[in-house]
């Protein structure tokens, strides 16, 4: 199947309740992406444009600056590519305002041998302005804002020899965004694999002011993804949870008793001993190994970014999250009439919550447990 490359006009389209609240639009431009034979937008580059290539991803990082700052002139990006031996296929992940305008400047040198660009949104159904990409050179698009996906398809492999791969070796919304769950992450590392026999090279985030935002691609910049995923995998490896005041293997499992209202159970077992608010240094231990399982995939971003125990990145272990010390056992009733607002009890290996509905006693997290699912 033939690819067109056909000039789209995107106009202002609403990414945000913010910019629905905007009196200032952000003015169409014209871009072309590839597109399908019947004129549809290809999700994702064609595999025999990036068989083989290098993936750098580029994350565009909040700048916090005044409203007067941001109202005064457009906000300006630059990606210096450098040439690496290899293919390079950029992964741009942009953010959006409505009231100012993103300018994303690429400054690609002679010897890089960049084959295409993949943007990515979770914020904007338009593309930004973009200034030094190569006319001609291949680009395709994919958002999805608010619940709402752009329509596209993928292109299948035309080359006998590529059969292996190809959007069938995918997941559907594979491209669709990049994850930040680390799980997610190690799922798109795969799947560049098997749709094109890609490698993710390089993971970065845009650095500096509102007027000085940059980044470079480089082999430098592979090496330091390599540095860091094995440095943060040995610290994971090494990580050791603190020492927690946990009954002993011999203690008997605790009967909750029947006729207990709603907020009393949790309170009755931890007044026996068999529980207790979460410390913080429980808290820390297990934000520090969501740091070290998201980092030793390459993705070095700030730290409150991968804890799942912290409210705007203050440990509030002392009133969201309990840690069980001992097994305990109750009816499906009343464990189903206590269920710990927090959502996440703490234990280790052998510590449970006995019950005749299974539903009920799951959800223990092991704190010894390194990874993600």
């Amino acid at each position: 199947m033939k690819l067109l490359a056909i000039v789209t006009t995107l106009g202002l389209l609403v990414a945000s309740p913010v910019m629905a609240q905007s009196d200032q639009a952000l003015s169409g431009h014209e871009v072309e992406l590839l597109k399908s034979e019947g004129g549809v937008d290809l999700c994702f580059l064609p595999v025999e444009t990036v068989y083989g290539a290098q993936v750098h991803i580029i994350d565009e990082s909040y700048v916090n600056v005044s409203r007067s700052v941001e109202l005064a002139s457009p906000k300006t990006i630059s990606v210096t590519v450098e040439d690496t031996g290899e293919p390079i296929v950029l992964f741009v992940r942009f953010m959006a305002s409505a009231r100012t305008e993103r300018i994303w400047k690429f400054d690609i040198e002679a010897d890089a041998n960049v084959v295409g660009v993949h943007f990515l949104s979770r914020f904007s159904k338009i593309l930004p302005r973009m200034e030094g990409l190569p006319e001609g050179m291949p680009i395709t698009f994919q958002y999805h804002v608010n619940g709402e996906s752009n329509d596209c398809v993928f292109q299948p492999a035309m080359d006998p020899a590529l059969a292996a791969y190809g959007p069938d070796q995918i997941a559907p919304n594979s491209f669709s965004g990049i994850p930040f769950i680390a799980l997610g992450f190690g799922k798109l590392e795969e799947d560049l694999k098997r749709y094109a026999a890609m490698s993710m090279e390089a993971y970065q985030r845009t650095e500096g002011g509102w007027f000085d935002s940059s980044v470079t691609i480089n082999s430098h910049t592979a090496q330091d993804f390599i540095d860091l995923k094995a440095r943060e995998q040995l610290l994971l490896d090494q990580a050791q949870p603190p020492e927690l005041p946990f009954l002993p293997e011999t203690a008997e499992t605790l009967t909750v008793p029947e006729g207990l209202a709603r907020g009393e159970v949790w309170p009755w077992i931890i007044a026996h001993g068999y529980a207790m608010k979460a410390p913080p240094e429980l808290i820390g231990y297990r934000c520090d190994i969501d740091q070290f399982i998201a980092f030793s995939m390459g993705l070095e971003v700030p730290k409150t970014a991968y804890c799942r125990w912290t409210i705007d990145g203050t440990p509030n272990g002392e009133s969201r999250f309990l840690l069980l010390l001992g097994s305990v056992e109750m009816s499906t009733e009343t464990c189903e009439s206590s269920a710990y607002s927090s959502s996440k009890i703490f234990g280790r290996d052998g510590i449970v919550i006995e019950s005749e509905n299974f539903n009920c006693r799951s959800g223990i997290m092991d704190i010894n447990k390194k990874t993600w699912y």
